[in-house]
């Protein structure tokens, strides 16, 4: 026997560069390989790779400035914070700082913040493009080659629920790549059962929460399904939790430090999740169960519930055996993230009697899109692989009652025609150009047609049945068909892109007389600047002002005063009030044209930033 010889497998010979199959997915499929040698899979992985970088840059584009005044103010502030920089205070829920620290080296490069927000649109693409290598090593468990898995990765990537989130510099991104590195992980400790890889998931597991306050669910699933492992490898199951619960006690303290230091408090995110657990009712609960599952089947061309019904199956097989196999992690981790997403919009405040009447409450899907692109890149990989078509049949039996329900159930009740934020329902998008452009009175109920005010919900449903018509109907060309899924991916984010670009125009842009100022800021960063809360503005637009003229004028960190009761800090020169501020007059102070937004302006007071501006412009 030669040395080679006397090795176990896993060892003999050349290193063994592909994943084993998971015999709890791969059972599922029939690996057929009839058309397999005829399908150029490394040329379409390289097209569709192409694919999901065009649309993630032409949705990037535009991108001048932040959107949203908390979550992404938030996050790049907080970058800066932790850079060593002074940043005022911030409002809003508080976010944990996962993505910050991401970004923390563009607080070094540059210290405009116009430059700052483009360089980070910039990182979250290449983070975008990087998850296609844990999605792929993940599907590489269903028996998939490395280039179907590869294709499968990047079909996800294209999709608009996935791609439209490249548009913003918000979590999501981050969250999801590190998601898909812990399913990764997780399958892994479950092949080899070694101590490292056990310490590797405790890690990821904590990391997700160190990215996104709501992914605390990811890290209670993950603590359960390790406590199960110890039936199988004990000492690998309690490193995992070992390294889980310290990795969440350091995510946790860093996290509220953070938020403490920059809104005097820990984050408050999970208060209305309480509020609507204790006062939601079961019907409530069931139509934004329906509607949010409704929601990730048009996100995904109707391919999830293949995932869906395959996990389950799945699972069901592990459970039999008393085996604590993967899938069964990833149905825990789905369950609560579903859970808690359906729990924090089953309110009847936010969905019938709130002011700000949404659409996005209804249907909303950001907290469920970061483990939906794990299961829908599973689902593409099966059908890849020849998964067994009664499961498909059973898939498009449940999106059909899905379908169904919501037709029936939510669209006729639901406020079709409420506000809609781009990255809270991106998958949905794709149809923005067929929701109405006013609202319906009072009351109204109103069944979907094709040709009425709610036809919305009846177009984009049947437009997610097309793909799992033809796979349960002509499935020896599933190949095919998913080539078909591409182009719709792709084509879907272009055509959310009108959208995005019409809502950043609209939201967040920095008005012209703030601009007319910026540039002076950064060439003089010890500027005194105060923000006078001395204001009969509209309470609501308070902390958004605050947190965008915040950011507008950084460098310069501005002191939060309230001149009725505490002088403007000595040498202010730049004051952010009111128009028709009380205490214009009584400083002197000179308003800076085009400067008004959210009820708030600039006013200059005589000194040295005025006397440059004056020299360029007429203030009047």
């Amino acid at each position: 026997m030669t040395a080679v010889d006397s090795l176990p497998p896993s060892r003999a010979g050349t290193r063994r560069t592909s994943p084993p199959r998971d015999p709890d997915l791969a059972s599922l499929a029939t690996h057929e390989t009839r058309t397999q040698g005829r399908t150029p899979w490394t040329g379409l992985a390289v097209i569709a790779g192409l694919a999901a970088l065009a649309v993630q840059i032409a949705l990037v584009w535009n991108g001048r400035h932040p959107t949203f005044p908390y979550d992404e103010v938030s996050m790049l502030q907080m970058a800066r914070f932790m850079a060593g920089e002074d940043v005022p205070e911030l409002r809003g829920g508080g976010y944990f700082p996962g993505w910050s620290v991401a970004m923390i080296p563009l607080a070094w490069i540059t210290s405009d913040p116009a430059m700052f927000y483009q360089f980070s649109l910039v990182l979250g693409v290449i983070l975008a493009m990087a998850t296609a290598w844990p999605l792929a090593q993940l599907v590489r468990r269903t028996g998939a080659s490395a280039a179907q898995s590869t294709f499968a990765a990047f079909v996800v990537l294209t999709l608009p629920a996935h791609a439209v989130q490249a548009a913003f510099t918000l979590s999501e991104q981050l969250l999801l790549f590190v998601l898909s590195c812990l399913a990764v992980a997780v399958w892994r400790l479950a092949e080899r059962g070694d101590l490292l890889s056990a310490a590797i998931v405790g890690l990821l597991a904590a990391a997700t929460y160190f990215t996104h306050l709501r992914a605390l669910v990811i890290v209670i699933a993950t603590a359960v399904w390790l406590l199960l492992f110890i039936r199988q490898r004990w000492r690998a199951a309690l490193v995992g939790l070992a390294f889980l619960v310290l990795g969440y006690l350091a995510s946790d303290w860093a996290g509220n430090a953070v938020n403490s230091a920059l809104r005097g408090g820990a984050a408050t995110q999970s208060e209305g999740f309480l509020e609507n657990l204790e006062s939601t009712g079961p019907f409530l609960v069931a139509k934004i169960a329906a509607a949010q599952t409704w929601t990730q089947v048009i996100s995904s061309l109707g391919l999830i519930t293949i995932a869906a019904v395959a996990v389950v199956l799945a699972c069901w097989n592990a459970l039999r055996v008393l085996r604590p196999a993967p899938v069964i992690w990833l149905f825990g981790v789905s369950a609560a993230t579903v859970g808690v997403s359906v729990i924090a919009w089953s309110s009847d405040y936010n969905l019938f009697y709130n002011p700000w009447r949404r659409l996005d409450a209804w249907i909303y899907g950001r907290y469920i899109d970061p483990i939906a692109a794990v299961l829908v890149a599973l689902a593409i990989g099966l059908i890849l692989v020849r998964v067994r078509r009664s499961i498909m049949v059973w898939a498009l039996g449940l999106q059909v009652a899905v379908i169904a329900a919501v037709l029936l159930e939510v669209a006729p009740i639901a406020a079709t025609w409420g506000y809609v934020t781009p990255a809270h329902i991106p998958g949905i998008l794709p149809f923005h150009g067929l929701l109405p452009d006013e609202p319906f009175p009072e009351g109204t109920f109103l069944y979907p047609s094709f040709t009425n005010e709610n036809r919305f919900w009846l177009w984009s449903s049947l437009a997610s049945l097309v793909i799992p018509v033809l796979l349960v109907f002509v499935r020896r060309l599933s190949d095919i068909w998913m080539m078909l899924a591409l182009v719709g991916a792709a084509t879907g984010s272009l055509a959310a892109r009108p959208f995005v670009d019409s809502y950043r125009a609209a939201e967040g842009a920095t008005p012209p007389g703030v601009a007319t100022i910026a540039p002076l800021l950064q060439a003089n960063p010890d500027t005194v600047v105060a923000h006078d809360l001395a204001c009969d503005r509209d309470p609501s637009q308070n902390a958004a002002a605050e947190n965008y003229f915040g950011w507008w004028v950084s460098p310069t960190a501005p002191e939060i005063v309230d001149s009725r009761n505490k002088p403007l800090p000595p040498g202010t020169e730049l004051v952010v009030a009111c128009p028709g501020w009380s205490q214009a007059e009584r400083f002197n102070a000179v308003e800076v044209p085009e400067s008004e937004t959210l009820g708030t302006s600039l006013w200059l007071l005589p000194g040295d930033l005025l006397d440059r501006v004056t020299a360029d412009a007429d203030l009047g």
